[in-house]
């Protein structure tokens, strides 16, 4: 598949996806949103990959939607030539429907849509100089794209409130400590601990036993612990039935590393 804004890399079993407007500190654009689940269902249909990373261009990752857009688009809502956002805006819940592991390399400036983006991420890897914050109160835009859903659920009500309401730029290492980052690494080493952890998913976890586990934690979020624990019971039955279940019994009793088919 050709992409004219971002690049698709695949090596080692590790999916790299990286947002290349670099000229627009990688801005969010309709074009972009498209390529990247794109390239995020490419990847997850692929056997030979194992875990995706995401990353940016030069010195940001996302710096949020390209105003030049979002201005196009309010003037034809005006004009009652379009539906204004929900032609331009996606759902990035769709992430969680993927069974690969995304892992965010955040370098530089996340803030607005790249904030709320990175919220759907499995990991978030934060470089040092970072600049990670939702920003959108302090520019009088709204919280969107689930935001709100996503922070409360990930560092609780007392935490989210404060990210939301303020704005703020987060510093990374207290982005790990309220749980919405899981680690911090020296900007010219990102890359190489996303690649080594990305690395470690593809190479030692069963893919389908992964993309269980990934689906069961999402689809928790909305249910209680009785449909929760039935689901989970189903979801055991299907995986003993799995290839790679097979294979990880065979490996044990053969003392040998896996070699796991995704199936």
């Amino acid at each position: 598949m050709d992409f004219t804004e971002i690049l698709y890399e695949k090596a080692d079993r590790v999916a790299t996806i990286t947002f290349n407007r670099p000229q627009a500190l990688n801005a969010y654009t309709p074009t972009l949103g498209l390529e990247l689940k794109n390239a995020l269902r490419e990847a997850d249909a692929d056997n030979e990959v194992g875990a995706i990373i995401v990353t940016g261009a030069g010195r940001a990752f996302c710096s949020g939607f390209d105003v030049r857009v979002g201005a196009q688009a309010n003037k034809a809502l005006r004009s009652g030539e379009s539906r204004g956002y929900s032609e331009i805006y996606d759902n990035f819940d769709y992430m969680h429907q993927l069974g690969t592991p995304i892992i965010g390399a955040i370098n530089g400036h996340c803030v607005f849509m790249g904030f709320a983006m990175t919220l759907f991420f499995d990991f978030r890897f934060l470089a040092d100089n970072a600049k990670y914050g939702a920003l959108f109160s302090q520019k009088g835009l709204a919280l969107e794209q689930g935001a709100g859903w996503m922070l409360s659920r990930l560092v609780g009500l007392t935490r989210a409130v404060d990210i939301a309401i303020t704005g703020r730029l987060l510093p990374p290492e207290e982005a790990v400590q309220i749980g919405l980052a899981n680690r911090v690494v020296a900007a010219d080493q990102l890359m190489a601990a996303a690649r080594e952890f990305a690395r470690d998913i593809a190479h030692n976890c069963a893919p389908t036993a992964a993309a269980q586990a990934k689906r069961a934690v999402y689809r928790d979020l909305s249910i209680d612990f009785a449909a929760a624990y039935q689901a989970s019971c189903q979801d055991a039955i299907r995986q003993n039935q799995t290839e790679d279940f097979k294979e990880a019994r065979r490996s044990m009793a053969e003392k040998r590393p896996p070699r796991f088919p995704g199936r």
